[in-house]
């Protein structure tokens, strides 16, 4: 970074270690690098929107980067996915899968009732080797519309704010012209325009006036800052709304300031003093510090400079986050400056709209070349803030601060030499994340990435672990591995990538291929999902007294109401399933039946019941062909999977002849959900009674059984479960009109979405995305359907 200064001619620099200085910069520099060995992940997730009904599917897409090279990392498929509640107590988590660094998922709640700000919180393994917090979190809301209290509309509160003053790079100078900016919020961290705040002296006369922009934040300046108590005074026609005041101005000390011309491809650093301060011969030196990244440049005062200028080249700077610091001899830190330099050129263009009888598709043109993208689209008035958290904020600003920058995405939407401008004002309060003085303790691999689940299992048989070998078998992704019996007759299989309840088949066969007999004990080995960082839930307050706009929701469905209680005056007895749980793929998206004596009656065979749910059967010589009823194309195959006790049957002339009083219970997976590729027919899982094992007909399969219990979170295609009506006002405030997560941008850039013809309102489609080079976009468009 040394190529990056350019040195006025009044300013006398050395960027060179020489053997007197008493600060070691190379050793400094080289601890620094050695700092950030270890790969840090940082993870980005875009919600569908951020403001749900009970009963709602939340749909998120998620993107992993190497903080060092910001280029898309595949360290750890393991992501680890953590609901909090407003008190910050774990409530659930899940585990999604990340595959060439993204990954996807979804999260129900119906079981939430409670209506309230909910944090989700993504971590992996590795994260814990850091001291540092490299997770990332996102608050969301979910509204019980029969026991909400809360006030969705985020107004700004008048009645109960703070104010906060930052000097600019942490020091207030006596004798010097000072920048210095207030924010002002109210308690939940809502800022607001307020115009003619006055800033007086001891005497009460007023020296300056500033106004705050829309996030809270303005910015004034203290000429010739003297010693005495400065305050902060904002009041209304009636009177004094609060006051502020100013710490006296330190006699000695240095600061930093930065001046900045957003369309200059110059950035330049003064580093100010006063003459008291020059007076003690003190050297010191800056620090210019984007993570591993660090130069160190001593600065000497001599008794006529009280200024010295530093100029770097924007280009030449890191993209986003650069931090300046000031430190003595003794390595004690005299001042601190975040500046964030915006490389953002997401450029996009809409360049066709063509409208059908049903559907609207649109074509986008941007520089984002072959990139990933994930995409909401919402009615343009929602509430639901779908773009409260953008790509921007997550992986080039919060994720090196100390404090979180709250609703980033209003800079990095339509960045600007404004937004640029307020952005700037929002770092003076805030500290980065990493000191490099002070990162002494190197950070060690004591946790390591993790890539999938394990199986670990041991023969309780007697067999020759040398002529044998374990086969193991999962139909929902096409998967069949072997591995080894070691002299301790314990096996195991690594990197598995298996959903919920996915069934996993287990066989020993011998050099021949030919399945033999076992007994064995196995565990699919749990992700860990601990992460030793506390969550500090962010604190919020309820105003009783303010007036509170009601509204109405959308319903979860069209035929169901949410309340709080159920009063059950009658209850109707069904047949207890005892399997679904067992059942491979078995979910609430399976039919199941138990056999009672009615359906032994009705049906006469194990193949009469399944053709009456569905299927073609064709039975020739013994011979049994099960098809679907679904059209499709010729030579296609339409065949479903079909398991008996949860081992897959490869010959369905066993079903000929099969008795219904044979069978305890059957369940029918029609569109396959969870099983995969395999499922694509639909899946048939039969259960048959205990008695059923003796005779010529008695199934016998040498397969164990594992239902995977603790496994990736499925892929679900999105849908919509709310009830749609795209003129009713509830889904205008808080409907999702359709949510893609991945979509993909070609050499040119381009890239196309599809959707349904809604209503006349406007639309805003909100997307985020990542490309192999490490570029990120993050865009909110408005479109007309």
């Amino acid at each position: 970074m040394n190529k990056l200064l350019y040195l006025l001619t009044f300013c006398v620099i050395s960027t060179v270690s020489k053997a007197q200085n008493t600060v070691d910069e190379k050793s400094t520099i080289e601890n620094n690098t050695a700092y950030f060995n270890l790969e840090r992940e940082n993870i980005h997730t875009q919600f569908n929107k951020t403001v749900y009904t009970t009963g709602e599917t939340i749909w998120l897409k998620g993107y992993v980067i190497d903080k060092i090279t910001g280029l898309p990392n595949i360290k750890s498929s393991n992501i680890i996915m953590e609901l909090l509640n407003s008190n910050g107590e774990k409530i659930d988590s899940k585990l999604l899968y990340s595959e060439n660094s993204t990954f996807h998922g979804f999260y129900n709640t119906d079981k939430i009732t409670e209506s309230g700000n909910y944090s989700f919180r993504f971590f992996t393994n590795y994260m814990n080797n850091f001291s540092e917090d490299e997770s990332s979190s996102y608050e969301i809301t979910i509204v019980n519309p029969t026991n909400y209290k809360m006030d969705l509309t985020s107004k700004f509160n008048p009645n109960k704010i703070n104010i906060n003053y930052y000097p600019e790079s942490g020091v207030l100078l006596e004798n010097t012209d000072n920048d210095i900016v207030a924010e002002i919020k109210d308690c939940n961290g809502i800022g607001s325009t307020i115009k003619d705040i006055e800033v007086l002296n001891d005497k009460n006369e007023v020296v300056t006036t500033f106004s705050t922009n829309e996030q809270g934040y303005g910015k004034f300046k203290l000429l010739e800052s003297k010693n005495l108590e400065y305050k902060i005074k904002i009041k209304n026609e009636q009177n004094i709304l609060q006051e502020k005041v100013i710490e006296k101005p330190k006699k000695i000390g240095y600061l930093i300031s930065i001046n900045d011309n957003f369309n200059s491809e110059t950035l330049y650093v003064d580093i100010k003093t006063n003459k008291a301060t020059i007076a003690t011969n003190k050297t010191v030196w800056l620090g210019i510090q984007h993570l591993d990244n660090l130069n160190l440049v001593k600065v000497d005062f001599d008794a006529n400079t009280q200024l010295k200028k530093l100029a770097f080249s924007k280009k030449e700077l890191n993209n986003g986050i650069t931090n300046f610091i000031l430190f003595d001899e003794k390595k004690d830190i005299i001042s601190e400056r975040l500046y964030y330099n915006s490389k953002v050129n997401s450029a996009i263009e809409m360049t066709n709209k063509i409208v059908t009888n049903d559907s609207i598709k649109y074509k986008f043109k941007s520089n984002f070349n072959l990139g990933e993208l994930s995409y909401s689209i919402m009615p343009s008035k929602t509430l639901t803030r779908p773009n409260k958290y953008s790509i921007h904020s997550s992986l080039l600003l919060n994720n090196h601060l100390t404090t979180e920058i709250t609703n980033s995405s209003y800079y990095f939407n339509n960045y600007n030499r404004l937004k640029h401008f307020e952005l700037d004002l929002a770092l003076f309060g805030n500290k980065y994340k990493y000191n490099f003085l002070q990162n002494i303790n190197i950070p060690t691999e004591n946790f390591k990435s993790e890539n999938g689940l394990s199986l670990i299992g041991k023969i309780n048989s007697e067999t020759s672990n040398k002529d044998n070998k374990i086969n193991l078998l999962c139909i929902s992704t096409g998967v069949s591995l072997n591995t080894d019996i070691n002299e301790k007759n314990e096996f195991q299989f690594e990197n598995l990538v298996v959903s919920d309840s996915t069934s996993i088949f287990l066989s020993m066969v011998n050099k021949k291929n030919e399945v033999k007999n076992f007994a064995s004990a196995f565990n699919l080995v749990k992700a860990k999902n601990q992460f030793y960082k506390p969550f500090k839930a962010k604190q919020t307050c309820f105003d009783e007294s303010a007036n509170k706009v009601s509204f109405k929701f959308p319903k979860t469905d069209k035929n169901t109401h949410l309340l709080d209680s159920i009063q059950i005056n009658k209850t109707l007895v069904k047949p207890k399933l005892v399997n679904r749980k067992n059942a491979a793929y078995g979910s609430s998206f399976i039919d199941g039946y138990k056999i009672d004596d009615e359906q032994v009656r009705r049906y006469s065979d194990v193949i009469s019941f399944i053709r009456a749910k569905g299927y073609n059967i064709e039975t020739s010589g013994g011979n049994v062909t099960i098809t679907t009823r679904t059209s499709r194309s010729f030579n296609q195959d339409s065949t479903p999977t079909i398991l008996i006790d949860n081992s897959p049957l490869d010959d369905f002339t066993f079903l000929y002849g099969m008795r219904m009083d044979q069978i305890d219970e059957i369940y029918i997976n029609k569109r396959g959900f969870g099983a995969g590729s395999a499922g694509r027919n639909g899946v048939i899982s039969i259960f048959t009674k205990r008695t059923m094992g003796a005779g010529k007909t008695a199934f016998k399969s040498s397969a164990k059984n594992y239902v995977c219990k603790d496994g990736f979170t499925p892929f679900l295609p999105f849908k919509n479960n709310l009830s749609i009506n795209f003129n009713d006002e509830s889904f205008l405030n808080f409907g999702n009109v359709f949510w893609n997560p991945r979509t993909v941008t070609n050499q040119n850039g381009e890239f196309e979405i599809s959707l349904p013809k809604v209503n006349d309102g406007a639309l805003i489609l909100v997307l985020d995305g990542i490309n192999s080079t490490g570029q990120i976009i993050s865009k909110t468009i408005e479109i007309q359907p």
